[in-house]
C-alpha cells in the first residue's frame, strides 16, 4: 500500500477492516500524520502486525509517542520510520515503551530532529531487550553528526547495560564501531 497518498482517512479505512492474520503493513509515503497514527493505535484488527513501515510520512514526536504506547501494536518486530520528523522526544518514547519489547529492527534514518539526548535514551533502554538492529544514520539537517550520536548511544549502553541484544548500528557491526571509538580515543580523536 506504499506510495498511494492514502492520507489519514485512508489509514482509517485500513484500520477499520477486519484483516485476520495481517502481519505486515507497508504505509510508506502515504502522507500520514497524527490522525492516521491514532487510527492505527486504536485498531484491534492490527494486533497481529509484526512489521510496520511508516517511512516518508509526516510522523513526529507526538505520533511516535502514540505508537510507543499502543497495546494493539505490541507485537511489532520491525519498525521503519525513515525520513520523518522524529526527534529526541520520539526516541525517548521508543526507549521507554513498555510495548516495544518484541522490537528487533528499528530504522530511523534521515530524521533531522534527533540528536545526542535521544541517542542516550536509546542506549540506556531497559525495555528494548530484543532490539539487535538500529539505524539512526544520516540525520540530514541535524546539527549533530551521526558519529556523535552513535558514540553517545554506545557510551550510555556501556554504562547502563541497555540494549543487551544490539549487534548492528547503521548497518555496521557494533564491535567494529566500538573498536573505532576506542582507536579514536587512543590518538586523541585524530584520524
Amino acid at each position: 500500500m506504499a506510495f498511494n497518498q492514502l492520507g489519514d482517512e485512508g489509514v482509517r479505512h485500513i484500520a477499520d477492516c477486519a484483516l485476520p492474520g495481517l502481519q505486515e503493513l507497508d504505509l510508506a509515503s502515504n502522507d500520514i500524520g497524527l490522525e492516521g497514527i491514532r487510527h492505527l493505535d486504536g485498531s484491534p484488527h492490527l494486533a497481529q502486525l509484526t512489521r510496520l513501515d511508516l517511512g516518508y510520512n509526516k510522523i513526529g514526536d507526538e505520533e511516535v509517542k502514540i505508537l510507543a504506547g499502543s497495546v494493539n501494536l505490541k507485537r511489532i518486530r520491525f519498525l521503519q520510520a525513515e525520513q520523518n520528523q522524529i526527534g529526541d522526544e520520539g526516541l525517548e518514547a521508543i526507549a521507554s515503551s513498555q510495548h516495544f519489547g518484541c522490537l528487533e529492527n528499528l530504522i530511523l534514518r534521515n530524521n533531522p530532529n534527533h540528536g545526542i539526548y535521544g541517542a542516550r535514551q536509546l542506549g540506556r533502554s531497559q525495555n528494548l531487550n530484543s532490539l539487535w538492529n538500529l539505524d539512526i544514520g544520516d540525520s540530514m539537517g541535524s546539527s549533530v553528526s551521526t558519529d556523535r550520536m552513535v558514540r553517545a548511544l554506545l557510551e550510555e549502553r556501556e554504562k547502563t547495560g541497555g540494549l543487551p541484544m544490539l549487534e548492528i548500528i547503521n548497518r555496521r557491526p557494533i564491535q567494529e564501531l566500538q573498536a573505532e571509538i576506542a582507536g579514536a580515543g587512543k590518538d586523541g580523536g585524530r584520524s
